[in-house]
């Protein structure tokens, strides 16, 4: 070692001014050298720090934001929680009602049976007291002498005399009697004609249409057919009063009233003739 020392203080005594100064401008390099590189080291230390500063406080909001979508969710989860037992709370209360409801119906259904039953029961007394009152009615005439033929002469010679509530009320107790007379197809027309002149269009049409529905071998079907048409011309139906009178000269074209219907057509079918 010492040979060494020896070696290197030969070696300065050897050396010239010029080799120090050299080496003494080398050393300041290189101590400069090492200073730029710990500035380099400690500025890119400082941005490594930064950077991870920076992550950390994204993983904090991250983390921040986690803590609240989980606690929202917790509340979510609550309220679906509480949502779902009000569910089956109105689910079991609906059960309930329905099976209440169900046997209200049950009940209603039985009190409407009892009382159909009870209203077929009354219909039947009634229809049992009709017939009785009927018979009772038809005996009474007789015992005043009047006949069937005779009762329906008493409807028509008020309807001739223009005394038409008399023969309303007459032809009307007729039907009563008498609804499956010879004359009842008869004194159902002449209950229309009455209608018609007291210009009842409504009460007529019903009148003649009883006619052609309930007596349709009746020898008065054609003038009701024809009298039913007029009367809705009267109400300003001419349609229904044209295919009326169309069915009249189809049906019964030997008729009398099928001239008049065919008449009735061709003023229909001239503006200047239906006015007359």
């Amino acid at each position: 070692m010492k040979k060494i020392i020896f070696c290197f203080l030969l070696l300065l005594g050897c050396a010239t001014r010029q080799d120090l100064i050299g080496l003494e401008q080398h050393i300041v390099n290189l101590h400069e050298r090492v200073s730029r590189l710990e500035k380099t080291h400690v500025k890119d230390l400082e941005k490594r720090v930064k950077k991870l500063e920076t992550t950390i406080k994204t993983l904090n909001a991250i983390s921040s934001r986690q803590v609240d979508l989980l606690v929202q969710i917790d509340s979510l989860q609550t309220a679906l929680n509480e949502l779902n037992g009000k569910v089956e709370e109105t689910t079991y209360q609906l059960e309930i009602l329905k099976e209440n409801l169900n046997k209200d119906i049950e009940n209603l259904n039985n009190q409407i049976k009892d009382l159909q039953k009870r209203i077929n029961d009354q219909i039947s007394r009634l229809e049992k007291i009709e017939k009785r009152l009927k018979i009772i009615e038809r005996e009474k005439q007789i015992k005043r002498g009047k006949t069937e033929k005779q009762l329906y002469q008493e409807g028509l010679a008020y309807a001739r005399k223009g005394k038409l509530k008399e023969a309303i009320k007459v032809f009307n107790q007729f039907l009563k009697l008498y609804p499956k007379s010879n004359l009842a197809g008869n004194a159902q027309f002449w209950l229309g004609e009455c209608y018609y002149s007291q210009k009842k269009y409504e009460e007529a049409i019903l009148a003649y249409q009883r006619v052609i529905k309930n007596y349709p071998k009746s020898p008065k079907l054609p003038p009701a057919l024809f009298k039913q048409a007029k009367a809705f011309l009267k109400l300003g139906d001419k349609e229904t009063a044209r295919i009326l009178f169309e069915q009249l000269i189809r049906k019964y074209p030997k008729a009398e009233e099928a001239k008049w219907a065919k008449n009735e057509l061709i003023k229909l079918a001239s503006p200047e003739l239906s006015t007359q």
